[in-house]
């Protein structure tokens, strides 16, 4: 039996939706690397990228100034679960290996590199991973590696942006108050004296 066009179209449409869905279902690569060049000196940079950490309750694990590596440890972040075992953070995405898994905490690892470009040039560069433990019959049966979804590090990059723009700002001289000239009284009295001859 031979099919008209409209239904070989149709089923082609349906078979091409198809695929597309599958491949939005699949997660990306795990590890996500972001990076920004700040108009800085590097020690004004290393210092704000230092306090934005401390700021964020990031834990520093390693801290090496002239090779600009820093090491920081995530707390645990919100992880929610809303498949059987596919789980979904801010950060990033976690699906369980086996359904039976549970998993629980979830931590963000990240590996922070300044470099010095010039002297007012400084770029940050920021690798994030995301580890989530994994419970099967409440007993801890490892880490599982969670692919980044790539908001975390641009966000901490803008947030070295704000605090390095609050300092420029703070660092600028107030601007100097107009001067205005004053004019000296006239030394010319002879407008009061009287006009009649008197």
């Amino acid at each position: 039996m031979r099919k008209s066009p409209t239904v070989f179209a149709v089923g082609m449409t349906i078979a091409v939706g198809v695929f597309l869905l599958g491949g939005c279902a699949t997660y990306p690569q795990k590890g996500f690397r972001s990076q920004e060049t700040y108009g800085r000196n590097y020690e004004e940079v290393w210092e704000v990228v230092v306090d934005t950490l401390n700021g964020m309750n990031l834990n520093i694990k390693t801290m090496e100034k002239d090779s600009g590596n820093i090491v920081t440890e995530g707390p645990d972040l919100a992880l929610r679960k809303y498949a059987l075992g596919r789980y979904d953070s801010l950060y990033c995405y976690c699906v369980s290996p086996y359904g039976r898994d549970d998993l629980r905490e979830l931590v963000g690892n990240y590996a922070i590199a300044l470099t010095r470009d010039d002297k007012n040039r400084t770029t940050v560069i920021l690798d994030a991973t995301f580890l989530a433990s994994m419970y099967a019959d409440n007993a801890f049966s490892g880490w599982l590696s969670c692919p980044s979804k790539g908001i975390f590090e641009p966000f901490f990059l803008k947030q070295v942006e704000s605090r390095l723009n609050a300092r420029k700002a703070q660092a600028a001289p107030a601007p100097r108050p107009i001067e205005r000239k004053r004019e000296s009284p006239s030394r010319n009295f002879d407008w009061w004296k009287p006009s009649r001859g008197y």
